[in-house]
């Protein structure tokens, strides 16, 4: 078999010239696909090509690409954190106001809660008047019912109350007069209160007219 004798350079331009022909392709039966070989003579270090190197000679390979590595793995995700300490409780909120007399519904009512009105009551003939008063809430029972004509007049129920400032001790219902009665001796004021408000009655003994008004509070008990 005839041996060429090339130097490195020349032994490194043939063989990528062998890789350009054959496409990268190129195998010597000593190499392995992907890998270009070459012998180097033992005297000189010139390289030749040939398919099986002299008994002296050193066989010289290298590749033209590795290769290709293992695809990264993507990191697992850790695990999730310790559920939190449970959050204290609140405080209460704060207690709604009372409703206006005659106003809407608004549940029972704590105790020592005052709501207040006006009331008037009356006829152009003797008879009797049939009046009402609604707390706008509900009492846990019933007030009891008290008329106050006058300064002289005060029950112990609305002590210290009066016409221009009407107050209820809790559990009573107040209805003071402002002092425009008419037929006075003969107007009765009269009523029988439940846990939402009160029917009441303004009456004359005498066929004359008569009238009474005034306002009115409420304590719940």
């Amino acid at each position: 078999m005839r041996r060429v004798r090339l130097t490195p350079a020349v032994g490194v331009c043939l063989a990528a010239l062998v890789v350009a022909v054959s496409g990268g392709a190129y195998a010597a039966a000593a190499g392995s696909p992907g890998a270009i070989v070459a012998c180097v003579h033992h005297s000189g270090g010139g390289l030749y090509i040939a398919r099986t190197c002299a008994g002296h000679d050193r066989l010289l390979k290298w590749s033209v690409a590795g290769p290709q590595g293992p695809a990264g793995k993507d990191g697992a995700t850790g695990p999730a954190g310790p559920a939190g300490p449970k959050g204290d409780t609140g405080p209460a909120g704060p207690k709604g106001d009372a409703g206006s007399a005659g106003g809407p519904s608004s549940g029972v009512l704590p105790s020592g809660v005052t709501v207040r009105g006006n009331w008037a009551g009356g006829s152009s003939t003797g008879g009797t008047a049939f009046e009402s008063i609604s707390f706008g809430s509900t009492f846990a029972s019933a007030p009891t019912f008290h008329y106050v004509a006058g300064p002289a007049s005060v029950p112990a129920g609305c002590t210290g109350g009066t016409s221009a400032n009407p107050t209820a001790q809790p559990g009573n219902l107040c209805v003071y007069s402002v002092g425009f009665r008419v037929n006075t001796p003969g107007a009765v004021v009269t009523g029988a209160p439940n846990t939402a408000g009160t029917l009441f009655t303004v009456s004359s003994s005498s066929n004359a007219a008569f009238s009474d008004g005034g306002t009115w509070a409420a304590t719940s008990p």
